[in-house]
Order: structure tokens, then sequence, then C-alpha cells
């Protein structure tokens, strides 16, 4: 990580008797680098990994860059962990023909990087009314240049206390809030081996995590990813009883469109010959795919007492913060 840089403000003033303007926000960027897992040059599906011959003999993937197959590009093979040296000097010599082994002929380990900056700013009023009532007005804007792959969303809160004596006091809150998709939910590909029953017989076959905008997730249903959406009522007392000072409040939060692993989805022999029909060599090999969906709203109701002095978070979503914050994951 590289030049990071945070700058926050939190300000106010009154503007009467009864009422202040306030605002906050903050301005951050940095520059990040990072790696994924390493790509076996032999073995590593949808990288470098081909179809093997008729005898079962691995290959490695080679392109023929003609599009119409006339690149004359030769299958190149894999014996004893290593490729076949005149299939791999015919490649190099063929302007039609592309492997990525010829780069890298040892694997590779992806590095990523990016430019991240975002800002946001919120101002309001507050004050107390003749009646009792105090009142806080506010609107927030913000943005982060990382891509989410999320359209545009606008959030509010809305807070009020009454005292209805010097001993009783009803307070409340609604508000809503969201949460976007992780790049590793968005984009994890992981193909894990294991036993399965295959026509009465046990054998070892793939079972793929793949991104839901995969051909082969997109085969079983999956979509897009959208934010995960939040509504969150509170409502609760204060009072004093004896000289102890106590609180009720009831919590609701329901969280929409919660992103979660499916189960796993048995490709049958249909969805192969499709699969492989379009173009989708990878579907040779996979028996099983699992992908993130949007397919779970949960609700999370609580009531909470405490005597005063006394602190407790409410219930939280799992894998959710609420109210959202700017973050980027990868």
């Amino acid at each position: 990580m590289e030049d990071d840089i945070k700058l926050f403000a939190n300000v106010g003033t009154a503007i009467g008797e009864n009422a202040d303007a306030y605002a906050f926000g903050n301005r951050a960027e940095r520059q990040v680098e990072g790696g994924f897992y390493y790509r076996n040059p032999h073995g590593r599906i949808g990288v470098f990994r081909g179809d093997p011959l008729a005898d079962g003999t691995p290959t490695v993937k080679v392109a023929d860059l003609t599009g119409t197959g006339s690149g004359n590009c030769p299958a190149l093979t894999v014996v004893d962990n290593r490729v076949d040296p005149a299939a791999l000097a015919a490649i190099r010599n063929n302007p039609n023909c592309c492997s990525l082994i010829e780069r890298f002929p040892g694997g590779f380990t992806p590095q990523y990087g990016a430019h991240i900056g975002d800002w946001s700013l919120t101002a309001g009023v507050r004050g107390n009314a003749s009646n009792g009532w105090r009142w806080d007005a506010s609107a927030g804007i913000g943005r982060n240049s990382a891509s989410f792959y999320i359209p545009n969303t606008v959030d509010g809160k809305v807070t009020a206390r009454f005292r209805l004596s010097d001993n009783f006091a009803l307070r409340g809150a609604a508000s809503t809030g969201f949460r976007v998709p992780t790049a590793g939910q968005a984009n994890l590909r992981n193909v894990l081996t294991s036993f399965r029953s295959v026509d009465g017989v046990r054998r070892l076959v793939d079972i793929a995590i793949l991104p839901p905008t995969s051909p082969v997730a997109e085969r079983k249903g999956a979509k897009p990813l959208t934010p995960e959406q939040s509504r969150n009522i509170t409502a609760g007392v204060v009072f004093n009883v004896g000289g102890l000072d106590v609180t009720v409040d009831y919590y609701n939060i329901e969280v929409t469109d919660r992103i979660s692993l499916t189960s796993a989805f048995a490709l049958t022999q249909a969805d192969v010959d499709a699969l492989l029909a379009a173009g989708v060599q990878d579907a040779q090999s996979i028996r099983e795919v699992r992908f993130f969906s949007n397919e779970q709203t949960v609700k999370f109701p609580a009531w909470i007492w405490l005597p005063a002095g006394l602190s407790i978070s409410p219930p939280a979503a799992p894998s959710s913060r609420w109210p959202p914050t700017s973050r980027t994951s990868t």
C-alpha cells in the first residue's frame, strides 16, 4: 500500500437559540497492490489446461488466432510434467498460434492493484421545538471510485425523541442501508475435487465455485449480484424507577437480497452438451457448480433493556454493517 491519505472534518455552529447547523465528511485515497493464488502451467482450468487427447494425454490450451481454425496449431501435450518441446517450438514460430505457456512456462501468480479514492459529506440542522420535540434533518452524498457493479442508491435515517415528563421519554429511529458485493463474491473461481456417485460408482469429480456471471453458473440460474438492502426500525422508552434509569428498546432489522453461497447444482449431460456446443470447454470436467446469489431475506427482531450506564449493541446482520460504510474488498 502506498500514498494512504485520509482527511476528516466535523464542524457545527449555532444558528439560533434552539437550533444548530452541522456538517462532517471525509476524503481518502490510496494505491494498493496484491496477489492471488498460483496458476499451475499444466493443470490450471480455464487458464492453461486444454482438452485431453482421445487416449487421455493431457494438453495445454493453444489459441488459433485466425478465428477460422486454419492456423494449423499443433496439440501441446504434457508428458511427465513437461510440454512437448517440438510442439512448443512450432507454436512459437507460427504467428497464427499462441499459448500462455510461451510467456509463463512455470505458471504465474497474478498481481493486481488499484488506485482507490472516496469521499463523503453530510450536513444538517437540528434543534428543539417548543412542544418538547427534538428534531434533526440531514442529507449526505458520497462517491467511491472503485467499481462495485451497482447502480446508484439513496439511503436515509430519521430519529426522534420526545420527553413526556422529567422521568419518562420516548425515542425511535428508522433508516435504510446497503452493502455491496465484494470482489471475491462477484469473481471467486475455485475448483475442488471430491468423491461423488456417478452411475452408481464412487468417483473423483470436480466441484466448482464460479462467478455468477460465468456461463456454467448462468446455466443453473445464476444472475449478476446486486447490493444487499436493509431496513432498520427501533423504538424504545427511557424512564426512572426509584433512582435507577432504565432503557427498553426494540430493534427490527430486515436484510433483503442477502448474498450467500448456494448449494451444489449437478450438471446433467444435457447441460454439459449445451455448454460445450457454446464453446465452454471447462464444462467437460465439472460435475457440480456453486455460486453466490441474492436469494435470502433475513430478519432480526429483538428486545433489549438495560439500566443506565451499561451499553449493548443490537444484533448485527451476518456479513453486513449498518449503517453502510465505504469499503473495498478483494
